[in-house]
């Protein structure tokens, strides 16, 4: 059913990409922040142009002397430029950028450039920028695509090898400079997009400082009745930022800035006015694309070779059978469960076989002393057994004049609202114990199984229904049959209905 569904009915894929935009927050705050001071972004913001020809595209000369000014000052683990050069310009200063990028090889400093693939479906950047024949390369080529998701156009995936051998730039940081082990599959990696970075400076006054968790999932206008004044802005993203401006800053923080980029991973990338490399994160919203690179390398170095994988549903066993299987069993054993223990409670207490029932049944009708019903009051006895519209005027007039009437009516009106509200209270408590059941299996699932989000989320939802619709009580009867293995105890036996009986005044 689970790969069935989005296939027979498409729209269905909008609740588990809405319910999985909220789960990632949730998510997002329990991602471990091990690794998050490893990498830093380097932003090119408007300030980081020379203000005399503070003009798009730089000259080759410009990247020059930001990439020496970062690799051989403070010598970072590794550099990548989000950057592709892949277009022929006339810039006689080509030279220059290529000689940087040889000595930033024999710094120690390896550099990794963005690229795309040509028409041979290699990797390729423009001539002129060519590693020395009979040299150790002074420079890597790395894939910078990505493929949003079709239905929400946010980035839950990000691809780590594509056709024949070519790396993407997370990967072969990882591979390259880190050090780790990741042997080549065809799945894409699921991204875990981090939230607390609580402890950051904001890289852009627009957005704001969170932690994660249930909290982030309430909606704007609730955060801002708890006194959350920002709660409209994005999340700021949860890799550390510098703008290339506070480099050439001449009052800038020296220790600060060795702190971000000595022995770290500096990604540099544009946030430049008008600049189209963005991309829309379900934690973070539109953000430049190289903090979705950064995250990558993140959840790299965090989880290894253990990393989520961006599985589908099959109609054939994979993975997620070994996951589902046991989720539908334990939603079963729960439901189960839980019909259990309310037929016990209401085999030994009184109290509780008078309120373990549906609300419709519940009885607020007055009792005498001895417990028996208490008669309905003259007045509408006899309206209840008015013969004619006229007779029925007179005799409402009555009823409204008389107290003990206008008691019983009252009681009678104020026992069916307390229904109506158990009802409602009782379907909310069921949405929100099945959202909160929702959360814990994501929360486990995430934890112990190499899965993304998202198919988890469709395994949580499904058991959802399944319970709504009635099939998990079928199943577990025809199972494991009715909970309790001794009849309950019989109700009480219902009070004859005294609506025929007269009142003595």
């Amino acid at each position: 059913m689970l790969w069935a569904t989005p296939r027979l009915a498409p729209s269905s894929d909008l609740l588990t990409y809405a319910v999985a935009r909220l789960q990632a927050r949730l998510v997002g705050g329990y991602y471990s922040p091990a690794h998050r001071n490893d990498t830093t972004v380097v932003l090119i913001d408007d300030d980081s142009l020379d203000p005399q020809k503070g003009a798009w595209p730089v000259p080759y000369r410009t990247h020059a002397r930001w990439l020496r000014n970062i690799g051989l000052i403070h010598q970072p683990r590794a550099l990548f430029l989000d950057i592709t050069f892949d277009r022929e310009r006339d810039d006689p200063t080509l030279p220059e950028l290529m000689s940087a990028l040889c000595e930033l090889r024999d710094a120690g400093v390896p550099v990794f450039l963005a690229a795309l693939p040509g028409a041979d479906g290699a990797l390729r950047v423009r001539s002129g920028l060519v590693n020395p024949v009979g040299q150790a390369p002074c420079f890597t080529l790395v894939d910078v695509r990505y493929a949003p998701s079709k239905v929400d156009r946010l980035v839950w995936s990000y691809p780590l090898w594509s056709d024949p051998d070519t790396r993407s730039a997370a990967l072969a940081i990882a591979q390259d400079a880190a050090g780790i082990a990741l042997p080549r599959t065809r799945d894409a990696m699921a991204l875990t997009w981090g939230v607390n970075n609580l402890d950051q400076r904001r890289f852009t006054p627009d957005c704001r400082l969170a932690r994660g968790g249930i909290g982030e999932m309430l909606p704007a206008y609730l955060r801002r009745l708890l006194g959350q004044a920002d709660a409209d802005m994005p999340v700021c993203p949860y890799t550390r930022t510098l703008a290339l401006s506070e480099l050439r800053a001449a009052d800038a923080d020296e220790a600060r800035l060795d702190d971000l980029l000595r022995g770290r991973y500096v990604m540099i990338g544009g946030a430049l006015s008008g600049f189209n490399d963005t991309v829309l994160s379900p934690v973070h919203d539109v953000i430049p694309g190289v903090f979705m690179h950064a995250m990558a390398l993140d959840n790299l170095l965090t989880y290894q070779d253990r990393y989520k994988r961006a599985v589908e549903w099959d109609i054939w066993p994979n993975i997620l059978w070994l996951l589902g299987i046991p989720v539908v069993m334990a939603a079963h054993f729960l439901h189960w469960l839980a019909q259990w223990l309310a037929r016990r409670l209401r085999e030994r207490s009184a109290r509780a076989r008078q309120w373990l029932v549906a609300p419709t049944q519940w009885n607020f009708e007055a009792t005498n002393p001895d417990g028996a019903a208490a008669l309905l009051p003259a007045p509408l006895a006899a309206l209840a057994a008015a013969p004619s519209l006229p007779a029925r005027a007179r005799l409402l007039a009555r009823a409204a004049a008389d107290r003990a009437s206008r008691r019983w009516l009252a009681r009678k009106a104020g026992g069916k609202l307390v229904i109506v509200l158990a009802l409602a209270l009782r379907k909310l408590g069921t949405i929100l114990l099945s959202s909160l059941a929702v959360m814990l299996i994501v929360l486990i699932a995430q934890a112990y199984v190499d899965v993304g989000t998202l198919p988890i989320v469709d395994l949580a939802i499904l058991a959802l229904a399944a319970h709504w619709l009635g099939w998990t009580n079928k199943i577990t009867e025809f199972l494991i049959g009715k909970p309790g293995d001794r009849p309950a105890a019989p109700p009480p036996a219902p009070q004859q209905e005294p609506s025929a009986k007269l009142h003595q005044e």
